[in-house]
């Protein structure tokens, strides 16, 4: 996934704002999932029992989880909540 987004020719806004911290493409794309990030309260619990998509947490984390990028450059343990031993690949 992230070596297809590489290649993309034009960045993620948030790869367009941190150019300037000389960070790494490939290193700026694991950092843009941020953008899922957000705090639900109930109503914003209630909307996802009738949304077709999963709250952003999982839809990040998910993918997140099961990338060795993502585990090699935020050094997550082995079999901790962001890097666990068994992963899904669904391209390798």
């Amino acid at each position: 996934m992230f070596a297809t987004a590489a290649d993309l020719p034009t960045p993620g806004p948030l790869i367009n704002q941190i150019q300037s911290l000389e960070v790494k493409r490939s290193e700026a794309q694991n950092i843009d999932f941020r953008i899922w990030c957000k705090v639900l309260n109930g109503d914003g619990y209630e909307k996802y029992t009738q949304e077709a998509h999963s709250p952003g947490k999982y839809r990040a984390n998910g993918v997140l989880q099961n990338s060795p990028t993502f585990s090699q450059f935020f050094n997550c343990r082995l079999d901790s909540p962001m890097n666990p031993a068994n992963k899904c690949q669904l391209w390798s």
